[in-house]
């Protein structure tokens, strides 16, 4: 019933409804009243345990009266991939439950889902520990409580339309009621953003995208110009300088409109990075960040952009080769 996806949640209503025994559903219906996000569920849970739901006010009496502050015992945040997305996942303990909650979050969107599970000792806690991150994939920093707070903390900054209804439950199911939205963590002690060299940020860049290699814009017109580059020059690979308005024309038109993604997306690496010991990645991919939000950088010579405009096009000619192209839809098998 906490599922983000509407039919899901009436679906498991109707299923809770159905049950005609007594004691088999009021517990779901007593959680459902005290702690759903969704003003109609409570109260709909508040009328199947016979009660009245307020006049006015929020519906939700157990969620705010109690405010009960967990104890956080772990932590988990991935890298973040090539569009964007990477997980936070938290586990603590509040009145004897263990809550572990799975938050999927996007640095343009926010938190684009949340799932999570309610223990009542540590060995079952351990075993949803396990089975909520068992599917994910690539790094992960573990046991940096205060990265992964604060990464949720910025993606509870970026709440829009997509916002999971249950998010605030499992935000205070285990960070606590007083996480509120601030900005993404921008700081590494005894060194500042600004000392970057920027005769350095070319090589900087190219380390930053070496580690993360699925960093590229897999956009139509990437493969377009990809495209054309291949028959003007055969196998020569995209180079900056001989084709010098392709490269322009992809920052004006597609580029600059990411750059505060990946500005972001730098920003939670250096957390990342940070938190591994990877001090040298975490000061490159905090300078190209304070470098990206000043307007003066935001230009297609930047290294920056140079750089994932060249991996972007190489990558987009290598799957043309492999016959891969996005821009077209396969036809159903017959």
């Amino acid at each position: 019933a906490y599922a983000d996806d509407p039919a899901t949640r009436a679906a498991a209503l109707a299923a809770l409804a159905a049950d005609r025994e007594p004691s088999g559903a009021h517990g779901a219906w007593l959680d459902l009243a005290n702690h759903h996000p969704d003003r109609d569920v409570s109260a709909l849970a508040q009328q199947r345990l016979g009660r009245s739901a307020p006049t006015g006010g929020d519906p939700r009496p157990g969620l705010l009266a109690r405010r009960d502050h967990p104890k956080l015992e772990r932590a988990l945040v991935t890298a973040i991939n090539g569009r964007g997305r990477g997980t936070i996942v938290l586990g603590a303990v509040v009145a004897g439950k263990r809550s572990t909650a799975v938050f999927g979050c996007d640095v343009s969107r926010g938190v684009r889902e949340v799932f999570g599970d309610v223990s009542h000792n540590a060995k079952a806690a351990e075993g949803a520990f396990r089975d909520l991150t068992g599917h994910l994939r690539g790094d992960v920093v573990e046991n940096d409580q205060p990265l992964a707070l604060g990464l949720l903390a910025g993606c509870l900054t970026l709440r829009g339309p997509e916002t999971p209804p249950a998010l605030r439950y499992w935000v205070e199911a285990t960070a606590g009621p007083d996480l509120r939205a601030a900005p993404f963590p921008a700081g590494l002690p005894g060194w500042e953003p600004s000392e970057l060299p920027f005769e350095e940020v070319a090589r900087r860049s190219a380390e930053v995208l070496d580690a993360c290699p699925d960093w590229i814009d897999e956009s139509p017109l990437t493969y377009e110009l990809a495209e054309e580059i291949a028959l003007r020059e055969g196998e020569s690979p995209a180079d900056p300088r001989r084709d010098a308005g392709a490269y322009r024309f992809l920052f004006e038109r597609r580029l600059r409109g990411q750059l505060e993604h990946y500005r972001r997306m730098l920003l939670w690496m250096a957390g990342c990075w940070r938190s591994a010991g990877v001090d040298e990645f975490a000061r490159s991919a905090l300078g190209l960040a304070w470098q990206l939000a000043e307007a003066q950088h935001v230009v297609p010579g930047h290294p920056f952009a140079v750089a994932l405009t060249t991996r972007s096009l190489s990558a987009a000619r290598a799957n043309l080769k492999r016959g891969l192209d996005p821009r077209k839809t396969s036809r159903p098998s017959e």
